[in-house]
């Protein structure tokens, strides 16, 4: 198995996450390796890996990005470096469950689910719920997202999906749309816990972007103003005869 884990200045908990996780994957697992996507950290988080990497059993690769490039786009590079038959992806270090919980979702996964997500039981906020709620219902396929902490993924949906040729990286979507077995697993909060540090304003273009590419809203739009121009240019039409008769 793979795991990787998306890095942002995370310098204050990244030793114990690290060290825990090795553990969990050396009881469970013959081979492991753990990637680490290092999004422009400024605070010397990979330094910290680099001290404890002797009380390590997993092998560790770090692809360090040149700059900021966010959580979609630097989990979908790290992907492309996993070798695993198997592949955790921990879209966050600060996470408010117990990890054995990971161990938990590869055991769904092998009962026939090429894609199990780990879910908070709690309620999302206010622009997730109204975004969600806005794309199952106009979804070309219709699906039920959910916040999601983390995943495993088959590499028969890493190879699915690699062929999708999707722009738009936005990996909860395109995992439904591979066509493979998706599920979700819940687990109740140990804590408070924030998912992510995007703005408003990176969150609006975002939706935007999902919005166009995985609903029907954009050729509803075009197809509503192609009828008001016609319209329009019959009654244009209908206005000048009249003002000439």
């Amino acid at each position: 198995v793979s795991v990787v884990l998306y890095v942002h200045n995370n310098a204050n908990i990244i030793e114990k996450m690290i060290l825990e996780l090795d553990a969990l994957l050396t009881e469970n697992f013959s081979n492991f390796e753990i990637i680490l996507v290092n999004d422009f950290s400024e605070d010397g988080s990979i330094e910290k890996v680099k001290a404890i990497k002797e009380q390590l059993n997993a092998t560790v690769s770090v692809l360090n990005l040149s700059y900021y490039h966010g959580l979609e786009m630097a989990m979908t590079s790290g992907q492309k470096m996993a070798i695993g038959d198997y592949i955790f992806e921990m879209d966050t270090m600060n996470v408010d469950y117990n990890l054995s919980e990971l161990i938990n979702i590869y055991h769904t996964s092998l009962k026939g689910f090429d894609i199990v997500a780990l879910s908070p039981k709690k309620k999302a906020s206010l622009f997730n719920r109204i975004f969600y709620n806005l794309l199952e219902k106009s979804s070309l396929l219709k699906m039920r997202l959910y916040t999601e902490t983390a995943r495993i993924i088959s590499r028969r949906a890493i190879n699915r999906v690699g062929i999708l040729n999707t722009s738009v990286n936005y990996r909860k979507a395109t995992y439904h749309y591979s066509g493979l077995p998706t599920k979700n697993a819940f687990y109740e909060p140990l804590k408070d816990s924030k998912y992510n540090e995007l703005s408003f304003g990176s969150k609006f273009n975002l939706a935007y972007e999902i919005m166009i590419r995985y609903s029907h809203i954009a050729s509803t739009i075009s197809i509503g103003l192609s009828f008001f121009f016609f319209a329009f240019s019959v009654f244009m039409i209908g206005y000048v005869i009249a003002s000439y008769i």
